[in-house]
């Protein structure tokens, strides 16, 4: 049990070399664990976390709920069986188990930090007046109900506090005659998908590589600054029309439904969609038709499946 937890660890925190070679041992360790003790509920947890990366999720669901069988009070089961639920789309039942999960360790960092974003966002919306009326003490009250909090007493706050219910997307024109923008300055959209960081990283580089020593020549300076404005359109504009497009508040579209659905029954298309998910392959090739085929018949291949059994 010991070593599949170890090498799961690996796989997990990015320290492995050999990702399937690690995962593959990993998932033969937790095996021989429950085989030699079955009554073992680490044994199960350790399983579980090795059948979720080798993306067996019906045995990770199995296996998580057994070591909760076994110890009925198991607060890393319960973290486990909601971890698992949040991977395959469950989110209602997810958040059962996470809230059981702290209930029993209220120290758990895992489940804490998914039941922390998650309040943060619904309370604010729900309490939007008190929010208004003193954001400061409000968020307070906030941070003092959640498990193990930090005290803000102990802190010194520098800026002002700032909310906003209604995120505004905003863009602008990236180059203009001796001018360029970069990062939120070009294009600030929804908070959501965490990208504004690694988008101002990127633009800033592809902004130093289009223009390189040319600021020496106005005339080879617009020529250089056009380049980085194309090249900011083609890698971003479809990126940017998906995120706004689902900030509405709009439930999944069917393409969203097909590919997300797909990612989570095959590995290959979870590899197309955790590097679109990651911003190193755009629309264009993430929706190209083979993969959208693809993604038709993996999920047709699980209805017949279904069917039968």
């Amino acid at each position: 049990m010991a070593l599949a937890r170890t090498l799961n660890g690996r796989v997990w925190d990015g320290w492995s070399g050999d990702l399937a070679n690690d995962a593959s041992e990993a998932h033969a360790a937790a095996a021989h664990s429950v085989a030699i003790d079955d009554r073992d509920p680490y044994c199960h947890y350790a399983y579980c976390w090795t059948s979720l990366v080798m993306r067996m999720h019906p045995q990770a669901l199995a296996e998580a709920q057994r070591s909760i069988d076994l110890t009925p009070n198991f607060a890393l089961g319960f973290l486990a069986l909601g971890l698992v639920r949040v991977y395959i789309g469950n989110f209602s039942e997810a958040l059962g188990a996470l809230l059981r999960c702290l209930r029993l360790n209220p120290n758990d960092p895992q489940a804490g930090t998914f039941l922390r974003l998650r309040r943060a966002g619904s309370s604010a919306r729900a309490n939007a007046a008190e929010w208004k009326a003193d954001p400061e003490a409000a968020m307070t009250r906030l941070f003092e109900g959640l498990p193990c909090a930090p005290s803000l007493a102990q802190a010194q706050r520098v800026t002002p506090f700032m909310g906003m219910m209604e995120y505004p997307n905003l863009h602008r024109g990236v180059s203009k005659p001796g001018l360029a923008l970069v990062g939120d300055a070009a294009l600030s959209i929804d908070p959501l998908w965490g990208i504004g960081c690694g988008w101002a990283l990127q633009s800033a580089e592809w902004l130093a590589g289009s223009v390189g020593r040319a600021w020496m020549s106005p005339t080879d300076l617009d020529r250089g600054l056009s380049a980085y404005a194309k090249r900011h359109r083609s890698e971003l504009a479809g990126h940017r029309f998906l995120i706004e497009d689902f900030s509405t508040g709009r439930p999944f579209n069917v393409i969203e439904r097909l590919t997300f659905s797909a990612a989570a029954r095959d590995p290959v298309c979870a590899d197309a969609f955790a590097a679109f998910g990651s911003r190193f392959i755009g629309v264009g090739r993430f929706l190209r038709p083979d993969a959208l085929a693809r993604a038709l018949w993996v999920n047709a291949r699980h209805a017949l499946s279904a069917a039968k059994i």
